[in-house]
């Protein structure tokens, strides 16, 4: 019986993504407060922000929490988690690093 616990973990995981790529663009003074996540997403791509692989893992990672929130299955839940995870964790890595610190 699934009780939506792995549906609730990405979902968990999609807002520290949101919220980390939030952060980041105030950091780079781009007026982001409030745009669509898609629309974000995009935005930090055409900056610089997000390499291409980093890019397309979004949108599909996207796509997936949009399936969840309105209340379908996501197939392939479990490889979203891990590309999600994957980049959350590049991207602390990259905007972390001395070059991005004010």
């Amino acid at each position: 019986m699934n009780l939506g616990e792995n549906e609730a973990a990405y979902l968990i995981l999609w807002i520290a993504f949101e919220r980390i790529m939030r952060f980041h663009a105030r950091r780079v003074a781009l007026p982001v407060d409030r745009l669509a996540p898609s629309i974000l997403i995009r935005q930090l791509y055409s900056q610089g922000e997000l390499s291409l692989a980093q890019f397309d893992t979004a949108i599909s990672c996207q796509e997936v929490r949009n399936r969840i929130v309105h209340g379908f299955r996501a197939s392939g839940l479990r490889d979203a988690v891990a590309r999600l995870g994957t980049v959350v964790r590049e991207l602390l890595e990259q905007w972390s690093a001395p070059s991005c610190r004010e």
